[in-house]
């Protein structure tokens, strides 16, 4: 609520995400015991790289402003095709390697 009068939009994304993020932590806190938590962090890392990859990526082009709707489809597009594509290119990777990474066994 702080960030909201003074960013807008984008102080409302922030403090969500930092809500999430709490609430995120406290329940891995409190489910430690019973569930293997790192368990599951360690399966998301190929979500987690997949989706910075294709952040940046998509941070970094620039599409002409012809129309803001016609923009941002042809984004989500091109964010689905590399997140895909990124996060089966892991995979692959991780079969052909999976003796030679402990992370991902």
């Amino acid at each position: 609520m702080l960030l909201i009068p003074k960013l807008a939009s984008t102080g409302a994304a922030v403090g969500t995400l930092f809500a999430e993020a709490a609430v995120c932590i406290y329940q891995a806190v409190k489910v430690r015991k019973e569930i293997n938590t790192f368990k599951y962090f360690k399966n998301s890392i190929f979500f987690i790289i997949s989706g910075l990859i294709m952040y940046f990526i998509l941070k970094f082009i620039k599409l002409p402003i012809v129309n803001l709707i016609l923009n941002l489809f042809i984004e989500i597009v091109i964010g689905i095709v590399l997140y895909v594509g990124i996060y089966f290119g892991c995979l692959i990777i991780s079969k052909l390697f999976k003796n030679k990474f402990a992370l991902i066994k």
